[in-house]
């Protein structure tokens, strides 16, 4: 049943742990969904720096529970699963990522939070059974990238491991180098502490933006998106969060057509062997003279694939 999904657990335990946590900062929610000014960006659902202040009153939380109620009051809205087809999946963990961090793709998150199921992959020798994404308002008001690892702790229990990624003009390696930073503990300000973290968090990354890209393949005809506030004749317009969650299926037609692909050998064939084109940086000159650089991120493509013409 959708109810038993670790993503709905991680919701219900948080509001048994926080009675009525939700309802906090529910006025000031609703007025930035209904003003032409917000009080914030409309890509952030609510920043944690307003979590903070609407509940330090009755409930002393630490950073990293204030960031599970930021991230799980944003997801509560709209309570999206995305399901990666395997063999799609297999490929975009293996694209490599270099250069600049691609904020502006990033920013385009098909809702405030997404669930982004990760079978077979680990952290830290855990098992990764997915992670939480959302973005927050850093403390430089510029956008912080949120991801939540979802894990099993030593002791068996379901477990949340968060890490920040500021967007910017930056590599990742960067972005992690500027978290670690604001930490005195040696054991993290290390370049082996980082490669480890390298490897952990770029196949995330590549998830996610495939989720967010232009070329995500989704089954049917529906397409994800936050909810629009709606109408009531008690107190106008409000939001209303998701009733139960909605699982978005990702690039089955590209991975039945990769199934092949994964058993067959390198001999005996004319031509180029099937394979994904890896997703990667294109660079585009525009503008008179093509002076002019523009950046783009290219996902993963199809090559000598059967039936795809």
């Amino acid at each position: 049943m959708a109810t038993d999904h670790r993503a709905t657990k991680h919701l219900r335990d948080t509001a048994a742990l926080y009675p009525q946590i939700w309802k906090r900062p529910e006025a000031l929610i609703q007025l930035n969904n209904s003003e032409d000014q917000p009080l914030w960006p409309k890509w952030c659902f609510c920043p944690a720096a307003v979590w903070q202040q609407e509940t330090q009153d009755c409930f002393k939380l630490e950073i990293a529970e204030l960031n599970g109620v930021a991230c799980l009051g944003a997801w509560r809205y709209t309570q999206g699963v995305y399901s990666i087809n395997e063999n799609l999946l297999k490929e975009l963990i293996k694209t490599p990522i270099s250069g600049l961090l691609p904020t502006e793709i990033l920013m385009k998150m098909p809702e405030w939070c997404v669930y982004i199921e990760t079978p077979g992959l680990t952290y830290n020798s855990h098992p990764l059974h997915g992670f939480f994404a959302f973005l927050d308002l850093g403390i430089d008001l510029n956008p912080d990238l949120k991801i939540f690892l979802d894990i099993d702790n030593a002791d068996g229990a379901m477990d949340l491991v968060v890490m920040t990624y500021p967007l910017g003009e930056w590599t990742i390696e960067e972005a992690i180098n500027r978290v670690l930073s604001r930490t005195s503990d040696p054991r993290l300000n290390n370049k082996g502490f980082v490669d480890t973290l390298m490897c952990d968090i770029s196949p995330l990354f590549n998830l996610l933006l495939y989720v967010c890209s232009n070329g995500v393949e989704y089954s049917g005809s529906s397409r994800p998106g936050n909810p629009q506030p709606k109408k009531t004749k008690k107190h106008g317009w409000r939001l209303f969060p998701a009733s139960n969650i909605r699982v978005w299926k990702l690039g089955n037609k590209t991975g039945e057509k990769l199934h092949p692909v994964h058993q067959e050998s390198a001999g005996n064939r004319n031509g180029p062997r099937p394979h994904i084109r890896r997703a990667h940086w294109h660079t585009y000159r525009t503008g008179r003279g093509r002076s002019n650089t523009k950046l783009m991120w290219i996902p993963p493509t199809p090559v000598a694939i059967p039936g795809d013409e």
